[in-house]
C-alpha cells in the first residue's frame, strides 16, 4: 500500500482551507474517488482502494511530516526530508482547525463531545447523527438513526441511543486490544524491529491509560485515528479498527508500504431494550464493567431512606412535616417511602449500575404497590 501522493496532500490542504469543513472534504474527496492508500496483492495486482474518513484527514491535516518535520511524543523535530506543503499552508490549516473547536463545545452544547460522530452507522449503511436533548435543565448526547430524527415519522424504526452507554460499548475493546500486546507486537511486527516494539508496547500502555483518565476530547482524537467504522445491528457491533494508523501512533512515525488489508473487524454481542422512543444498549456477554450506577435511581433510594428516618427518628413528625422539612409535599413522601424496603441485595445493585437496563427511576416511582416478599420484588423488578 502506498502513502497518499505528494500532489493528493497539496490538494487536500488547499480544498481543506477552502471549504473549512473536514465533513464537507470527505464528502468531496469520496466523490472525487481519491483514496488513503491501494491495497496491492504480492502479485503486483490493486486488491482494494480505502477511502478518506474524518480521522485520517484530521491525522493528516495534522501531521507536521508534511512541512519537513517529525513528531516525538510532545515535541516536533526538523526532519531530513523535503516538506511537501509550506508553513504557511499548514498553520493555516492548524488556525482554521482550532477555530472550529470553540463553535462545537459553544454555549449551546454540553462540555463532553461526542466521542463517535461521523464512524457509527446502522445495518442499512445510514450514517447516526450526533443530537443533544435538554430535560429539565440537564442536556443530554445521543446517537440517533435517520429515521428517528426526520420527525420521528409514523411506523419508523428508528432508534435514539444514549451517546455515554454506546461509546463505553465501543471502548471497552479497544481498551483490551491496547492491553494485548502480543496481539499488539504481530501488528507492528512487519514494521519493527525488537526494540521498536518494545518501545510500542509501553506507549500502548501509556495510551490505554491516557484513554482511562485523560479528557474526552483526547478520547475522541484518538478513536478518530484508529476506528474507521462502527457499524450497529440487532444483536452485534463491529468496529472497523485500522491497524496501520494504530502501528504509526504506536511507533511514532508513518509506516512504509506494505501488503494486504490493514482493517481487523471486532464484533461485539449486545443486546437493545426499547423504553419508550429511546433505545437502550446492554452488553449481553454477561459483563457488566461498562455499566455505570444510574444516578436518578441512586438518589431515589436515598430520598426513601431519608423520609424513613425522619419519621422513625423520635420527632413524632407526620407525613407533612416531612415532606415540609424537604421542601416538597406529602404525596411524594408517602409514594417514595415503600422504596426503603426494597431487598438489600436489589438495592446494592442499583448502586452498583447492575439493575437491568429497563429498571429507570421514572419506572420504578411509578410503581403502585411493591411487594413485601423479597423474592417478588425481585421477581417484579427483573433482578
Amino acid at each position: 500500500m502506498t502513502k497518499p501522493k505528494a500532489q493528493t496532500v497539496r490538494h487536500l490542504f488547499a480544498r481543506y482551507l477552502t471549504l473549512k469543513s473536514v465533513r464537507d472534504l470527505v464528502d468531496e474527496v469520496a466523490s472525487d474517488g481519491l483514496s488513503t492508500r491501494s491495497r496491492q496483492r504480492k502479485d503486483g495486482s490493486v486488491a482494494v482502494t480505502m477511502p478518506f474518513g474524518r480521522g485520517n484527514l484530521y491525522h493528516l491535516l495534522s501531521n507536521p511530516i508534511y512541512i519537513g518535520k517529525i513528531r516525538h511524543k510532545n515535541h516536533v523535530y526538523d526532519g531530513e526530508h523535503e516538506p511537501i506543503v509550506t508553513s504557511v499552508t499548514f498553520e493555516e490549516a492548524q488556525t482554521l482547525r482550532a477555530s472550529q473547536a470553540p463553535r462545537r463545545r459553544s454555549s449551546s452544547n454540553v462540555t463532553q463531545p461526542h466521542l463517535l460522530t461521523g464512524l457509527l452507522f446502522d445495518e442499512a449503511g445510514e450514517k447516526l447523527r450526533s443530537v443533544h436533548a435538554n430535560k429539565q435543565g440537564v442536556r443530554y448526547r445521543y446517537y440517533v438513526s435517520k429515521q428517528f430524527v426526520d420527525q420521528r415519522r409514523k411506523g419508523s424504526e428508528g432508534c435514539r441511543l444514549p451517546a455515554p452507554a454506546l461509546e463505553s460499548l465501543v471502548e471497552h475493546p479497544l481498551n483490551r486490544i491496547l492491553s494485548d500486546h502480543a496481539q499488539l507486537s504481530d501488528w507492528v511486527g512487519q514494521w519493527a524491529d525488537a526494540g521498536e516494539i518494545q518501545s510500542a508496547m509501553r506507549r500502548a500502555d501509556e495510551m490505554r491509560l491516557r484513554s482511562a483518565s485523560g479528557t474526552a476530547d483526547a478520547k475522541r482524537s484518538l478513536l478518530q485515528k484508529i476506528v474507521r467504522r462502527i457499524t450497529l445491528k440487532p444483536g452485534s457491533l463491529t468496529i472497523e479498527l485500522d491497524r496501520c494508523s494504530l502501528s504509526e501512533l504506536l511507533l511514532d512515525r508513518i509506516l512504509p508500504s506494505s501488503d494486504g488489508s490493514q482493517v481487523t473487524s471486532i464484533e461485539c454481542p449486545i443486546g437493545m431494550k426499547r423504553r419508550g422512543v429511546e433505545t437502550r444498549t446492554v452488553l449481553t456477554d454477561g459483563s457488566n464493567s461498562n455499566r455505570e450506577p444510574d444516578g436518578a435511581l441512586i438518589d431515589l433510594l436515598r430520598r426513601a431512606h431519608l423520609y424513613l428516618a425522619q419519621l422513625t427518628d423520635g420527632a413524632n413528625r407526620s407525613l407533612t412535616d416531612v415532606a415540609i422539612l424537604n421542601g416538597t409535599d406529602a404525596s411524594e413522601v408517602s409514594r417514595l417511602l415503600p422504596f426503603a424496603f426494597l431487598a438489600p441485595k436489589i438495592a446494592a445493585n442499583i448502586v452498583a449500575g447492575d439493575q437491568p437496563v429497563e429498571l429507570t427511576a421514572h419506572r420504578l416511582s411509578r410503581l403502585s404497590d411493591l411487594p413485601l416478599a423479597w423474592t417478588d420484588q425481585a421477581a417484579l423488578l427483573g433482578f
